[in-house]
């Protein structure tokens, strides 16, 4: 008999989806899940602004109208995958990290401080960042159809 289970990354991937509908940037709404090698979810985000300020999607920030990979210094957002650390109680427990959007630079930079392996993605955005992974890793992103 075959199984019917949806395969774990569509799951999470899934998950990823629905946690960017809570984004409150202009610009890209983006949501991140962390599991462990047991494939148990230990940390979650979505890109907005920090608590206590006004959403992007209310009150534009600097960084709104500016094209993609430009400005990030600008963008009030604090990153679903930094989100998704900030919540993970060991980062040492990081496995693989399923988003939306392939992280940027500064994500990568922090996702490569972790025992991230694997990293699933929906859509390409920083090559310099996946270059830096496959460098420091020696593994390719994986691109997830969900």
């Amino acid at each position: 008999m075959q199984s019917t289970r949806e395969p774990k990354f569509s799951t999470f991937m899934n998950v990823a989806l629905a946690l960017a509908k809570q984004s409150s940037c202009i610009r890209r709404h983006v949501g991140c899940v962390l599991t462990d090698k047991y494939h148990r979810i230990i940390g979650t985000g979505y890109n907005g602004t920090h608590r206590g300020a006004s959403h992007c999607i209310d009150s534009p920030c600097a960084g709104a109208g500016l094209p993609s990979t430009t400005g990030l210094e600008l963008c009030e957002a604090i990153h679903a995958e930094q989100n998704a650390l900030m919540m993970c109680h060991d980062v040492m427990q990081v496995d693989s990290c399923f988003v939306t959007v392939s992280p940027c630079l500064h994500c990568m930079k922090m996702l490569l401080n972790t025992t991230c392996r694997e990293i699933y993605y929906l859509q390409a955005y920083d090559e310099v960042a996946v270059e830096m992974w496959r460098l420091n890793k020696r593994s390719a992103f994986n691109v997830v159809n969900v």
